[in-house]
């Protein structure tokens, strides 16, 4: 049986596929912003992007930089990180 996929994720979906589309991006960009934007939604546990707040994100920075989330990251990391989930 298929799992629904939640808001968040179609919301993902739907943006890569403009990437794609819309923005060409290159096959190694989309690779990042998929796995960047996917991990996010799985490790903050946001059903809908509307849900996404100052707080939510500091505090998902916070276990990157922590390593709570595996590997501990460094700020060049994870400020491309940031930028990958606020600027798209």
């Amino acid at each position: 049986m298929k799992t629904k996929r939640t808001p968040a994720e179609n919301q993902l979906r739907a943006y890569l596929k403009w990437c794609v589309n819309v923005k060409q991006l290159a096959p190694s960009t989309m690779a990042t912003k998929r796995s960047v934007l996917g991990n996010f939604i799985i490790q903050t546990g946001i059903e809908d992007m509307s849900e996404l707040t100052n707080k939510k994100l500091d505090r998902w920075i916070e276990k990157k930089a922590l390593g709570q989330l595996g590997v501990r990251c460094n700020s060049t990391t994870i400020r491309t990180s940031v930028a990958t989930i606020v600027h798209g």
